[in-house]
């Protein structure tokens, strides 16, 4: 009996193995298809490089009114006008040639292909917003995206940001260099919280360079300095690494009551507990997943290719099940122990 069901598998894997290869050798489609015409193909012939498509170029010299999605028109908000910086920002996420700016409508529906069953690449960077931006990927051209504008030295060493004047975040606090303060200060040459400063934030992005310095100017404007040129820097801020805009710019006001320097321990040791007490949980759902997936495996292996009797399926399944629990239970006692140490 075993070995007839090893030989139905295995002759089930010959057959669509032999399927694939033979779909792979037929002719494609493709070959089927009559020729194009001259006419459809000088029809369908990309425009020159060089010439703007028709409707592209340019951005509006001036916006007069503004409008939001009809979603938020019951949420209380202010006018949209009064939620936007002075200094708004036109998209520009393509090159300018390529560009065509209308009036769009709000509704329908966007649908992506990807690979991956839980992550699209292309949601992903729709909604990544970084310091600065380049039309395209090519970095041909940087231009301003969160930060407005920037000036570079001679050197180059020093780098000069100016930041949107009236932007400000979800809770309606302004943005400014306050938060860059802190999050180079605070965070980036906090040791216990950053125990190795990035490599691509030091002079000429390389190892073995000084850690970049802040100089404020005002509530708006601040200066990078690195001990090497670093031209580069630019194009890291831009598209390389797919990198946001909390590398430099995180909410002051809302994280300095989870910060030592400006909170006493005694308030954050509640905090601190809680955040455990749910590293624990999800450790233990997690660990949970994981016992299900074994034994849905431990079920499909005896039922199926092994024909162990129920006994033995049950024994395994057993085993494995101790085996979790101790797995879990030392996980427990070490988070218990490392929690008494401090």
């Amino acid at each position: 009996m075993k070995s007839r069901r090893k030989s139905i598998i295995l002759l089930l894997v010959s057959a669509l193995m032999l399927t694939l290869v033979l779909g792979g050798c037929q002719d494609s489609p493709a070959s089927t298809t009559p020729a194009p015409t001259t006419a459809a193909v000088q029809a369908t012939k990309a425009p020159d490089p060089t010439k703007a498509p028709d409707g592209g170029g340019g951005k509006p010299a001036q916006l007069t009114d503004f409008k939001d999605s009809p979603f938020l028109a019951s949420k209380g908000l202010p006018h949209v006008k009064d939620r936007l910086p002075s200094d708004y920002k036109f998209t520009n996420e393509i090159p300018e040639s390529q560009m065509k700016y209308e009036i769009g409508t709000y509704g329908g529906v966007l649908r992506t292909v990807t690979s991956a069953p839980n992550w699209d690449a292309d949601v992903f960077v729709m909604s990544n917003e970084p310091l600065l931006n380049t039309p395209g990927i090519l970095g041909d051209q940087i231009t301003g995206n969160v930060l407005k504008d920037y000036k570079v030295s001679d050197d180059p060493k020093t780098f000069t940001f100016s930041m949107r004047k009236g932007m400000k975040w979800s809770d309606g606090q302004p943005v400014t260099t306050e938060d860059v303060r802190f999050t180079v200060e605070d965070i980036l040459n906090d040791p216990e919280l950053t125990p190795i400063f990035p490599v691509w934030l030091r002079g000429g992005g390389e190892a073995d360079a000084a850690p970049m310095k802040l100089e404020v100017i005002d509530d708006l404007n601040f200066k990078l300095i690195f001990d090497r040129p670093y031209g580069g820097v630019l194009i890291r801020f831009a598209i390389q690494g797919w990198r946001g805009y909390t590398e430099l710019i995180r909410p002051a006001h809302y994280l300095k009551q989870f910060h030592k320097k400006y909170t006493p321990l005694e308030k954050l040791e509640p905090l601190k507990k809680k955040a455990e007490a749910k590293q624990v949980l999800q450790a233990s759902a997690m660990l949970l997943a994981i016992q299900l997936g074994l034994l849905f495996i431990c079920n499909f292996l005896s039922h199926i290719l092994l024909s162990v009797p129920f006994e033995t399926h049950m024994m395994l399944f057993l085993i494995l099940e101790g085996v979790l629990t101790l797995m879990l239970g030392w996980f427990a006692i070490s988070a218990a122990r490392r929690r008494a140490l401090r």
